[in-house]
Protein backbone atom coordinates (compact mmCIF):
# COMPACT_ATOMS: atom_id res chain seq x y z
CA UNK A 1 0.00 0.00 0.00
CA UNK A 2 1.40 3.40 -1.01
CA UNK A 3 2.08 5.99 1.63
CA UNK A 4 0.17 9.23 1.08
CA UNK A 5 1.82 12.61 0.81
CA UNK A 6 0.82 15.77 2.60
CA UNK A 7 -0.23 17.13 -0.80
CA UNK A 8 -2.87 14.41 -1.14
CA UNK A 9 -4.17 14.99 2.38
CA UNK A 10 -4.13 18.77 1.92
CA UNK A 11 -6.08 18.52 -1.34
CA UNK A 12 -8.72 16.45 0.49
CA UNK A 13 -8.85 19.05 3.28
CA UNK A 14 -9.27 21.93 0.83
CA UNK A 15 -12.07 20.06 -0.94
CA UNK A 16 -13.85 19.46 2.39
CA UNK A 17 -13.55 23.11 3.39
CA UNK A 18 -14.87 24.30 0.02
CA UNK A 19 -17.79 21.86 0.23
CA UNK A 20 -18.77 23.38 3.60
CA UNK A 21 -19.42 26.69 1.86
CA UNK A 22 -19.29 30.08 3.52
CA UNK A 23 -18.44 33.60 2.53
CA UNK A 24 -17.41 34.15 -1.08
CA UNK A 25 -14.01 35.79 -0.44
CA UNK A 26 -12.54 32.99 1.68
CA UNK A 27 -14.05 30.37 -0.65
CA UNK A 28 -12.42 31.97 -3.68
CA UNK A 29 -9.08 31.92 -1.84
CA UNK A 30 -9.53 28.23 -1.03
CA UNK A 31 -10.49 27.39 -4.63
CA UNK A 32 -7.47 29.30 -5.94
CA UNK A 33 -5.26 27.44 -3.46
CA UNK A 34 -6.78 24.11 -4.49
CA UNK A 35 -6.27 24.80 -8.18
CA UNK A 36 -2.76 26.20 -7.71
CA UNK A 37 -3.70 29.62 -9.11
CA UNK A 38 -2.41 31.47 -6.05
CA UNK A 39 0.84 29.88 -4.80
CA UNK A 40 1.12 32.27 -1.85
CA UNK A 41 -2.43 31.52 -0.66
CA UNK A 42 -1.74 27.81 -1.03
CA UNK A 43 1.49 28.03 0.93
CA UNK A 44 -0.16 30.00 3.74
CA UNK A 45 -3.14 27.64 3.88
CA UNK A 46 -0.81 24.62 3.87
CA UNK A 47 1.32 25.96 6.74
CA UNK A 48 -1.79 26.91 8.72
CA UNK A 49 -3.25 23.43 8.17
CA UNK A 50 -0.01 21.77 9.34
CA UNK A 51 0.12 23.89 12.47
CA UNK A 52 -3.49 23.21 13.44
CA UNK A 53 -4.04 19.56 12.59
CA UNK A 54 -2.93 16.18 13.88
CA UNK A 55 -1.91 13.41 11.52
CA UNK A 56 -1.84 9.62 11.57
CA UNK A 57 1.48 8.14 10.52
CA UNK A 58 0.95 6.09 7.38
CA UNK A 59 3.38 3.44 8.64
CA UNK A 60 2.86 2.97 12.41
CA UNK A 61 -0.58 4.64 12.69
CA UNK A 62 0.40 6.78 15.67
CA UNK A 63 -0.97 10.30 15.88
CA UNK A 64 1.60 13.08 15.55
CA UNK A 65 1.99 16.80 14.99
CA UNK A 66 3.85 17.78 11.82
CA UNK A 67 6.61 20.40 11.95
CA UNK A 68 5.31 23.14 9.65
CA UNK A 69 8.83 24.55 9.28
CA UNK A 70 10.20 21.31 7.83
CA UNK A 71 7.34 19.53 6.05
CA UNK A 72 6.80 20.01 2.33
CA UNK A 73 3.73 19.01 0.34
CA UNK A 74 5.47 16.11 -1.40
CA UNK A 75 6.73 14.58 1.86
CA UNK A 76 5.14 11.35 2.98
CA UNK A 77 2.80 11.51 5.98
CA UNK A 78 5.14 9.84 8.45
CA UNK A 79 6.00 10.56 12.09
CA UNK A 80 9.62 11.49 12.80
CA UNK A 81 10.76 7.99 13.87
CA UNK A 82 9.23 6.35 10.77
CA UNK A 83 10.58 9.05 8.46
CA UNK A 84 14.12 8.36 9.70
CA UNK A 85 13.88 4.65 8.77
Amino acid sequence: MAICTYRERFQEELEKLIALGGEVGPLVTLVNALQGRDPMARSLAFRDWLENDLFLCERCWHEFKADSRKVEEDDQVLCSPCARR
